[in-house]
């Protein structure tokens, strides 16, 4: 951090550069801007494995800091692509009917005391013929 904050073209704005350089000539402050970014880094990565709430902490944490980029460091392109990816991750997609999804079905048709192959219209199912007609 106190790298960028020294160079010309990827460094702090004008605007904010005094006061970036005059904080992170701090050895503590430049260690907790640079670990505090990789601790946010890893919280976002986790919550994506976690339930809809966690993600939208994650998310509110990535507009974050991914947004301090853009502000602080100019790389606007890469700070819109990460929100961008980010809130796809969040986005409530519908699910593709997986194998689980078939067997929590056949387990229900189990749990009412009959085999799904069964049912009437299935015997072609069952014996692995077609009816003769």
């Amino acid at each position: 951090m106190a790298v960028l904050a020294h160079d010309p073209e990827f460094g702090f704005p004008g605007a904010v550069r005094p006061f970036a350089q005059q904080l992170l000539s701090h050895a503590w402050a430049a260690d907790l801007l640079t670990w505090s970014v990789l601790v946010i880094e890893t919280l976002i990565a986790l919550s994506m494995a976690f339930g809809r709430r966690m993600r939208r902490i994650g998310l509110f944490l990535a507009i974050l800091l991914h947004g301090a980029i853009i502000l602080l460091m100019g790389l606007f392109s890469f700070g819109l692509v990460m929100i961008a990816l980010l809130l796809t991750a969040c986005a409530d997609l519908p699910a593709y009917q997986s194998s689980g999804d078939h067997n929590r079905r056949d387990s229900r048709y189990r749990e009412q005391g009959r085999e799904r192959c069964h049912e009437p219209g299935d015997s072609a199912v069952r014996t692995g013929t077609r009816p003769a007609g």
